[in-house]
C-alpha cells in the first residue's frame, strides 16, 4: 500500500503539471464548447483557461491528499490490514479527494467575471433547478445518503462477533465515510457560491456563455458527488465481506443466515446498481444539461438565443 501512496502523490502532482500545459487547456475549452454546442466568445478564451488551469490544481492536490490519507493509515493500522480493500479503495479514494479540490475550487474561485463595471444583466435570479434536471438532484442526495447508512452499517457491523472490527476500522472505511461527508458540505458550498456569483454580461451571448459555465460548473460537482457516493457503496460491500471472511477464518464457523443476506446483497445488487447508475449519470450529462438551461432560461428565436428574463 507504501506503493500505492506513492503513486498517488505522483499522479496528483503530475495532474496540477498539467495546469501549466497551453495543449491541456485549450483541450478543455474546445471540450466545453462542444458540450455548451456553441464556438468561444471573443474575450474569454484565457478566462475559461484560467478556469481549466484552478480546477486541474484543485483535483491533483485532492489526489496527493489521498495519497497521504492512505499513507497515515499503513503508519497507523499497518499495511497488511489496508490491502485487504485493493484496487477499489484506490480508485473510491482518488475519486473522492480529487472531488473535494474541485469543490475546494470552486467555493474560492466560483464562475463570474473579472470586470466589475456596470453592465447590462438578467432581471430575475436563477435558481440550481434552472442548471440541473430534478432528477440529477434527486439521485445524487438519494445516493449521498444510502452511502452514508451503507458505510455507517459496516462500522455497526464491525462491532458484531462476525466481523472482524479491525479488518473495518483499519480499512478505508472511516476515512472514505469522512471523505464523502466532507464533499457533500464542500458541494453545498460551491453550489451556493456559483448561484450567488454575479452574472453581469454585455450582450446575450455573453450571458448564455455564463449560464453554460454554471450548468458545466454545477453538473460536475453533483456528478463528482454521485459518483463518490456509489464508490462508497462498493467500497462498503468488499470491506464487510473481507471482515466476515476474516472471522469465518480464524474461527472455522460460518456466520448465521442474515449474515449470509448482507453477503448477497453487497455482491449482487450493489454492483448492478453501480454499473446502472454509473452509465445513467456520466452518459451526456454536460448535453443534456445544456438542454436544461436552455429550456429553462433561453428561448429560440429566429435563431437568436435570449434571455427568457
Amino acid at each position: 500500500m507504501l506503493i500505492w501512496a506513492g503513486f498517488l502523490v505522483l499522479l496528483g502532482l503530475c495532474t496540477a503539471v498539467l495546469s501549466w500545459s497551453s495543449r491541456y487547456l485549450r483541450y478543455c475549452v474546445r471540450r466545453l464548447a462542444t458540450n455548451i454546442g456553441d464556438t468561444v466568445p471573443a474575450g474569454i478564451q484565457s478566462l475559461l483557461e484560467d478556469r481549466a488551469a484552478r480546477r486541474a490544481r484543485g483535483v491533483g492536490l485532492g489526489v496527493v491528499a489521498a495519497g497521504i490519507a492512505i499513507l497515515a493509515v499503513v503508519l497507523v493500522w499497518g499495511p497488511d490490514v489496508v490491502d485487504a480493500d485493493g484496487l477499489w479503495a484506490v480508485v473510491a479514494l482518488t475519486f473522492t479527494f480529487g472531488a473535494l479540490g474541485l469543490a475546494a475550487v470552486e467555493i474560492w474561485w466560483p464562475v463570474t467575471v473579472e470586470d466589475s463595471a456596470v453592465r447590462t444583466a438578467r432581471t430575475s435570479v436563477p435558481v440550481l433547478a434552472d442548471y440541473l434536471s430534478p432528477s440529477v438532484m434527486v439521485l445524487t442526495w438519494s445516493l449521498t445518503v444510502l452511502s452514508w447508512l451503507v458505510l455507517a452499517g459496516a462500522l455497526v457491523l464491525g462491532r458484531t462477533k462476525w466481523f472482524d472490527e479491525a479488518v473495518i476500522l483499519g480499512g478505508p472505511v472511516p476515512i472514505f465515510g469522512v471523505g464523502v461527508t466532507s464533499l457533500a458540505i464542500l458541494t453545498v458550498l460551491a453550489v451556493r457560491r456559483v448561484l450567488n456569483a454575479p452574472q453581469p454580461a454585455s450582450d446575450q451571448r455573453e450571458l448564455f456563455w455564463q449560464d453554460a459555465l454554471r450548468a458545466s460548473t454545477l453538473s460536475s460537482l453533483y456528478t463528482a458527488l454521485t459518483v463518490s457516493s456509489l464508490l462508497g457503496l462498493m467500497l462498503a460491500s468488499y470491506a464487510v465481506d473481507d471482515a466476515a471472511s476474516v472471522v469465518a477464518l480464524s474461527s472455522g464457523q460460518v456466520g448465521p443466515e442474515w449474515t449470509g443476506s448482507i453477503l448477497m446483497i453487497a455482491y449482487t445488487l450493489a454492483p448492478i446498481y453501480l454499473v446502472v447508475n454509473m452509465g445513467l449519470t456520466l452518459s451526456g450529462q454536460g448535453r443534456r444539461d445544456v438542454r436544461h438551461f436552455c429550456r429553462r432560461l433561453w428561448t429560440g428565436d429566429g435563431g437568436q438565443r435570449r434571455a427568457s428574463a
